[in-house]
């Protein structure tokens, strides 16, 4: 288990599973607007992550879980999870990923799919080696490119979700208020499937 308060960045590396969770009388993870990098054979978040206007990397060749939110300025995700991280309560601005297993991500408002450098550590975009990716959010900018192969790629969104980077994978599902312009002439999708309250525009 770890815990940590810190004025500065932190990086740890764990060789088994890891949980975010209580020792003594702290708990969970926060920095005051720094950088965290947890690299582990999975990781259960039972405590709060708040890294403020830091980026936080979660790298993990091991499921990752949350009973608690984390938030900061920007999410980076990687290794083979899969990442089930969605907890209502998550708040970041950017995500990017590259991972070997499926991912999960919920926001409680708009998120940006773009670039994150956590500690020197920088991706770009969102991809998985042919796995499903789930994003859930207020509201969604892509401005990096999804790429899920022969996985399927759902995005739900309250808000509207636009792009200036190209999406593609095997089927994409689109659900919620949106509304969805999705009109990036490199999109490139097999099938496509929606149940929405807004005006849907997609090109392919």
């Amino acid at each position: 288990t770890l815990a940590a308060s810190v004025d500065g960045w932190l990086s740890y590396r764990n060789a088994s599973p890891l949980t975010i969770g209580l020792v003594g009388s702290l708990s969970g993870i926060s920095t005051t607007g720094q950088d965290v990098q947890l690299t582990s054979a999975g990781l259960t978040i039972n405590e709060s992550i708040v890294v403020g206007a830091g980026d936080l990397a979660l790298i993990s060749s091991g499921p990752v879980t949350q009973r608690a939110a984390i938030s900061g300025n920007g999410l980076l995700l990687q290794g083979s999870g899969p990442f089930e991280l969605t907890q209502s309560d998550n708040e970041f601005t950017s995500l990017a990923g590259s991972t070997t297993g499926t991912v999960a991500y919920t926001d409680q408002s708009a998120l940006t799919i773009g670039t994150v450098d956590a500690l020197g550590r920088t991706l770009s975009g969102l991809w998985t080696t042919g796995q499903d990716v789930q994003l859930t959010s207020a509201g969604l900018t892509i401005n990096e490119s999804i790429v899920v192969g022969a996985g399927d790629l759902a995005l739900i969104s309250s808000g509207p979700v636009t792009q200036t980077a190209a999406i593609s994978g095997s089927g994409l599902l689109l659900q919620g208020s949106g509304p969805f312009e999705l009109e990036s002439a490199d999109n490139d999708f097999q099938v496509l499937a929606g149940d929405t309250r807004g005006s849907v525009a997609y090109r392919d």
